[in-house]
């Protein structure tokens, strides 16, 4: 006879098929459908043993209970077997594993055609079409027990963003709190888009970030009605200067000066107080 015919593995635990001392050909067969049919492992006293496609991770011992033969008449099949070049034996101090050679010839991965009506026809070389791929999917779940576990899908890094240079300290962290309060940490990308529109409105990044800040928004559009909240500010694209006061209790941490502070900025893990001569430039610019 040329081609085959496929045979379920849940076959293989039918009490018709176990129920009986197995013959020599019914245990041949038997083999082949214990083989692992992907890649898989399995524990032997607690030692791991990986198994390639074709492998056989059965003992003697549970060979023997299954065919229900002595474990002296296993040994003898099995080397039968490795004499005829029908299968390898893999011998270790942990277990032995068995290959099925030419495993590709019982076992093919390759599909077949189905007519225009839907139902199967048989392939050139005599073999089952997949009319019964269902099955076929139904075995391959019962089998992921022996497999190696998904990996999960690696995500892509986010490129955290970085303080532009014109961007006051005490605005940009004002602003990276309401982002972290909404579990939005702040991307390159997420800044570029509130840069562009801001632009769009004719108006500073650091704009749209005080306004963000103050009104509790993670980003900015354009079209949004933000009108309101830059007509307190000065025009031409800059805020309007405002009134800076003592803190209490405080004085410029520059070397030197003891003239009050009245700007706070906190950058690492400390605070830093300025007296309005020793402000930042870029801050300075913001007040009178």
């Amino acid at each position: 006879m040329n081609g085959w015919f496929r045979v379920h593995r849940r076959l293989l635990n039918e009490p018709l098929w176990v129920g009986e001392p197995f013959t020599r050909g019914q245990a041949w067969v038997d083999l082949v459908g214990l083989a692992n049919h992907e890649p898989g492992f399995i524990y032997v006293r607690g030692n791991r043993v990986d198994l390639k496609r074709g492998d056989v991770g059965w003992s003697e011992v549970g060979l023997a209970e299954r065919w229900k033969w002595s474990r002296g008449r296993v040994r003898r099949f099995l080397r039968e077997l490795e004499t005829d070049q029908r299968i390898v034996q893999q011998k270790s101090f942990v277990s032995t594993v068995i290959t099925i050679t030419n495993y590709g010839a019982y076992q093919t991965n390759s599909t077949a055609d189905r007519t225009a009506d839907g139902t199967a026809d048989s392939t050139a070389d005599g073999q089952q079409t997949v009319h019964e791929q269902e099955g076929l999917r139904r075995n391959k779940k019962e089998q992921e027990g022996c497999g190696v576990p998904p990996q999960p899908a690696k995500q892509p890094q986010k490129t955290l963003a970085v303080k532009p240079e014109e961007v006051p300290e005490a605005i940009w962290c004002d602003f990276q709190a309401v982002r972290r309060a909404k579990r939005a940490p702040l991307t390159a990308t997420a800044l570029g888009g509130i840069a562009r529109e801001a632009d769009k409105a004719g108006i500073t990044l650091t704009q749209a970030l005080t306004i963000c800040a103050e009104r509790g928004w993670q980003s900015f559009r354009a079209d949004w009605n933000w009108q309101p909240q830059i007509a307190q500010q000065g025009s031409g694209g800059r805020p309007a200067k405002t009134k800076l006061y003592p803190i209490p209790g405080k004085n410029c941490g520059h070397p030197g000066c003891s003239l009050p502070a009245v700007y706070k900025s906190s950058g690492s893990a400390y605070d830093h107080y300025f007296c309005p001569q020793h402000m930042p430039a870029k801050v300075k610019e913001l007040y009178e």
